[in-house]
This record gives structure tokens, C-alpha cells and sequence, in this order.
């Protein structure tokens, strides 16, 4: 009795065959409507890390150029450069190899300067006595002219051709007493010469 049951349910039953070419069917379409939307993903996550990279390689110029602003400025103070009124040096920052820093430093004339900041023409600065001294509102005794070492520094920095370069223009005075000032820098991106 047990074996008719056993028999009468196997009456139904169908080879694997016959659904297999279904299966192949469903998965053929599974995969013709998941494909564009994982290329579509593929490709942002590409853009994204992409975007990535270029952002941080673009942080990484940014902070090379201000590297080598701080290594033109250390050896100005220690008098590594040895530049004469309108002579100028280049460099590449060795310690950075790798961001390609180059590193452009001109000295200027000499400028003299009053205490109140005023910078003397050329006529008024060679007969200014540089060893005058006064005292300031503070009652700190202070110089009333000073003469400056002026010097333009230049960096540039490009990490990548497909990237914009960053260039940091500085402007470093040296006083008689052999500290450094830095009188102003700008950083600007871009394609140049």
C-alpha cells in the first residue's frame, strides 16, 4: 500500500530538464536588468575615488608649497643663500622629492623704512642715520630707520600633469639683527609657464 502512495506521488513529477531552460531564462534577465545598474554604480564609485585622490593630492601641493616657503625662509635667515641686491637662486627641496617642490628665491634692493613704517626713497635713505634711536608710545627704545634685506620667493609645486599646479609667491624682509619677517605670501592654482 505504501509503494502505490509512493508511485502515485511520483505521477506528477517532471525531469529537471524541462525547468532548466526557464531557470536560464530568469537568470539571463536578472542579469540583463541588474547589469546597468551596477556599471552605473561601478562608474560612480570610479568618479568618487577619483575625485578622492585629486583632493588629496591637491591638499598635499598646498602644503608641499608652504613647505617650501618655510625652507626658503630658514635658509635666508641663515644666511645659506648668499644673494647680492638683484641676484636670485633656485633650488628643489630635497626632503620633499616627491611633491617636486621648486623653489625660486630673488633678493631685491635694500629698502629703509622709518619707525612708523614708511619706506624712505632712495634720496632720504642714504642719508638716514640708521643708528638713531627714540622711544615709542610703549617707551620701548626702538630704531627710527631701519634698513631691510627684501627678498621675492617663489614656489612652485605640480605633482601631476593632470592637476592644476600651485604656485606660493612670499615676500621675506631680513632685519639688521639677522631675524626674518615675512611681509605677505599669496597661493594661487593653475596652469603656468
Amino acid at each position: 500500500m505504501e509503494e502505490g502512495r509512493v508511485l502515485n506521488g511520483m505521477a506528477g513529477w517532471r525531469k529537471p530538464r524541462d525547468e532548466g531552460g526557464a531557470a536560464l531564462i530568469v537568470v539571463l534577465l536578472a542579469i540583463v536588468v541588474l547589469l546597468p545598474l551596477t556599471l552605473v554604480l561601478a562608474k560612480f564609485a570610479l568618479e568618487w575615488q577619483r575625485q578622492s585622490l585629486d583632493y588629496r593630492d591637491t591638499i598635499s601641493e598646498e602644503f608641499g608649497a608652504h613647505a617650501g616657503f618655510e625652507h626658503a625662509r630658514d635658509r635666508i635667515a641663515a644666511n645659506g643663500l648668499e644673494l647680492e641686491p638683484d641676484q636670485g637662486r633656485s633650488f628643489v627641496v630635497e626632503e620633499l622629492a616627491e611633491l617636486g617642490i621648486r623653489v625660486r628665491v630673488s633678493r631685491e634692493a635694500d629698502v629703509v623704512v622709518s619707525h612708523t613704517g614708511r619706506v624712505l626713497d632712495k634720496a632720504s635713505a642714504q642719508s638716514a642715520d640708521l643708528e638713531l634711536t627714540g622711544v615709542d608710545a610703549e617707551g620701548r627704545v626702538v630704531y627710527q630707520f631701519r634698513k631691510l634685506e627684501i627678498y621675492v620667493v617663489r614656489v612652485d609645486v605640480s605633482r601631476r600633469p593632470t592637476l592644476a599646479a600651485v604656485r606660493l609667491y612670499g615676500i621675506v624682509a631680513k632685519l639688521p639683527d639677522d631675524t626674518v619677517e615675512i611681509l605677505g605670501s599669496r597661493l594661487s592654482r593653475g596652469y603656468f609657464d
